[in-house]
């Protein structure tokens, strides 16, 4: 690290000087630790703008896939639904149950607000490119809307209400604002769940992402940020990888569900009984990824095993026929 350098940008803590990082487009900020990207392409609108800024359909397109090697969003509406939304929807149902509310911002695909709905939550996403809106909504059947949120005149009201940020944090150039804007729109109980990539001295090179990963928190910058902004309350769960790390935070004291009660929730539906079996399945996915750690050198083992899964659930579904 070098010395102390005045940089353009600001941190969401109001530093702005910083120290340099291993990587020479971050500074890291004195006070709260966070690096984040230096100079003014980390301010402005330009950064979030969603028809030809970082996060138009080209983000997901030409920027995902020929530049990072990631799957199509296509594809990954079909790859995330047995893994990720999966483990999202388990993070979800210990924190909150239906009839409660769902935001999801930075809804991408929409398969995670589709499981949300299945399970009784009514729900809403936002995303930032009129073009990944449609696409959504036509895959999913599902209520998003073209953001940014400070744009668009939504009152969460007095409801209890879960507000999900997957991979999304990192991308905002001025998040404390952003966490502000929440509460000032509730005038109930908000659960926020928040997974971001985790900064640490020994944090991988890959999650120095330029232009888009603006800043990268430590634990404490996070819950740091989660506290200004009036969430007093959380806890960190378990993450699905292990570059990133998953809070759960709340304006109100933060209780657990048990698994009765989220069976009992989901099985008074068709849906939620499908949902439920698909629930065991993705139990069975993540201890099979358990046992294959020691084959992720070449990946067979692990990819073998996610693509008997994800057949077996398409089977249930009814949207695979055995060959």
């Amino acid at each position: 690290m070098g010395a102390n350098t005045q940089v353009e940008s600001v941190c969401w803590c109001g530093q702005v000087a910083g120290t340099e990082s291993r990587h020479p487009a971050y500074v890291i900020c004195p006070t709260c630790g966070t690096a984040r990207l230096r100079g003014l392409a980390a301010q402005g609108p330009e950064v979030v703008n969603g028809e030809d800024g970082a996060y138009s359909a080209d983000f997901w397109g030409k920027r995902q896939c020929e530049d990072l090697g990631l799957p199509t969003i296509e594809q990954r509406a079909i790859l995330d639904l047995p893994e990720r939304c999966m483990h999202w929807l388990s993070l979800l149902l210990r924190r909150a149950l239906p009839p409660a509310a769902v935001l999801e911002i930075g809804s991408a695909h929409g398969g995670f607000l589709k499981l949300c709905e299945m399970a009784g939550f009514p729900c809403t996403g936002i995303e930032m490119a009129a073009e990944i809106v449609r696409l959504s909504q036509d895959m999913f059947d599902i209520d998003v809307r073209k953001g940014p949120l400070e744009e668009l005149s939504i009152h969460l009201g007095a409801q209890p209400l879960a507000i999900c940020m997957f991979d999304v944090l990192e991308h905002l150039p001025d998040p404390s604002s952003l966490l502000r804007d929440l509460l000032q729109r509730s005038t109930g109980s908000i659960t926020l769940i928040v997974q971001t990539p985790e900064f640490t001295d020994s944090m991988s090179d890959t999650m120095f992402v330029v232009p888009e990963h603006i800043n990268l928190f430590t634990r404490g910058a996070l819950c740091d940020m989660l506290r200004q902004a009036g969430f007093l309350h959380m806890e960190f769960a378990e993450s699905l990888f292990p570059s990133d790390m998953t809070v759960v935070a709340s304006n109100a004291p933060i209780s657990e569900n048990t698994e009765a009660a989220i069976v009992e929730a989901l099985l008074h539906t068709s849906d939620g009984r499908v949902l439920n079996a698909m629930r065991g399945l993705a139990e069975r996915l993540g201890e099979a990824r358990a046992k294959n750690r020691l084959l992720e050198g070449d990946g067979m083992g692990i990819r073998w095993t996610s693509r008997q899964l994800v057949r077996s659930l398409l089977r249930r579904l009814g949207l695979r026929r055995e060959t």
